[in-house]
């Protein structure tokens, strides 16, 4: 089921925009340890976040009980209606599905509060970023993005994935969450869907041969595939 999704959410661009072979999509290739994530000058601003956020006392943690899942599901919809801001304000979320995901990372504020939640479908190493919300507005909440984004890749990292993907074409993003994405690690990256019997591309300097409809790997110069 979560290799369909993905499959179908990587699919979707390749219609509506750009009608070709290729699709550009943001792509956040996930290291081999943490460290390598949080190191450079270009994650400064993520650092400098992370470290707010822990004066805030904000933490993580993975969502596992279906009964908070729903509630945590209750709430992003009602946050979502009412968001302040158009550009993120939706008066019909279609965010059901995302209970049938079970890669669940909520962010909480020092008593408890809901700040947070990250949902993504896993398969053959890949992860399709389904949902990625602050629940609330406020300096805290913004922090609380930085740092679940780094608990999410290490997370992922653990659980095998190599890359993550946004199947939003960067160009429809608000430019806020644009810079965002770029400061927390994702690329705009070329990807294309092949049939499985096709062979990689030369140059593939990293490959996920794993059952199920698709696999991934990377190319030089910000390319990649998904082998169906």
């Amino acid at each position: 089921m979560e290799s369909k999704v993905i499959e179908e959410a990587l699919k979707v661009p390749l219609f509506r925009v750009l009608r070709s072979s290729w699709i550009g999509m943001s792509v956040l290739a996930v290291p081999g340890t943490q460290s390598d994530y949080l190191s450079g000058a270009r994650k400064q601003t993520l650092r400098r976040k992370i470290r707010a956020a822990q004066r805030d006392g904000v933490t993580y943690r993975r969502i596992e009980d279906p009964v908070e899942r729903r509630e945590l599901l209750a709430l992003a919809d009602r946050v979502e209606m009412e968001h302040s801001d158009p550009n993120y304000r939706n008066s019909r979320p279609q965010n059901a599905g995302i209970l049938g995901h079970r890669f669940w990372l909520g962010g909480f504020g020092p008593s408890g509060e809901p700040l947070l939640l990250a949902v993504l479908p896993i398969a053959n190493g890949a992860a399709y970023l389904r949902y990625f919300r602050t629940l609330g507005h406020g300096n805290t909440f913004s922090n609380a993005r930085y740092m679940l984004s780094a608990a999410m890749v290490e997370e992922l990292r653990k659980e095998g994935v190599s890359f993550v993907f946004d199947g939003t074409p960067p160009s429809y993003l608000p430019n806020g969450l644009r810079d965002f994405q770029r400061m927390v690690g994702f690329r705009a990256m070329r990807v294309r869907l092949v049939r499985r019997s096709a062979r990689p591309a030369s140059g593939a300097v990293r490959q996920v041969p794993r059952a199920g409809a698709f696999a991934v790997s990377r190319q030089e110069q910000q390319e990649g595939e998904l082998i169906q």
